[in-house]
């Protein structure tokens, strides 16, 4: 749990590369949690890896269908894998769901700006 708990904590404070690896380090010790598998798809997708960013979307939603947040990860990548119609059919399925989650979509949003300004700063 060391790891998920680290790998949670440089999320928060927008680390993802860290994240990553710490994410990475619980699903090869065979625990398939559905959080971790949305968080690691949505900094691949971030990445541009949006081909590995769909299967663990995908498997997240496998583990818990009424996941929202991986739901609406998985519309974006699917969007832009050209998916169009399976984006648009798992958008129509959270369309009441959205407002929900505005505020932690609106917060998502801050911290991957913060990342993509970090990442040019190196």
């Amino acid at each position: 749990m060391e790891d998920y708990e680290k790998g949670l904590e440089a999320y928060s404070k927008g680390d993802y590369e860290e994240a990553q690896k710490y994410f990475e380090k619980v699903i090869e010790s065979g625990k398939n949690f559905a959080d971790v598998l949305n968080k690691l798809g949505f900094i691949l997708s971030m990445k541009g890896q949006y081909d590995k960013a769909e299967g663990y979307l995908k498997k997240a939603l496998e583990i818990n269908p009424n996941y929202t947040e991986a739901a609406i990860n998985l519309a974006f990548v699917l969007s832009e894998l050209g998916k169009y119609e399976e984006s648009l059919a798992l958008r129509e399925k959270t369309k009441g769901k959205v407002s929900v989650l505005k505020f932690g979509i609106q917060a998502g949003v801050g911290s991957l700006l913060g990342y993509y300004l970090n990442k040019r700063r190196k």
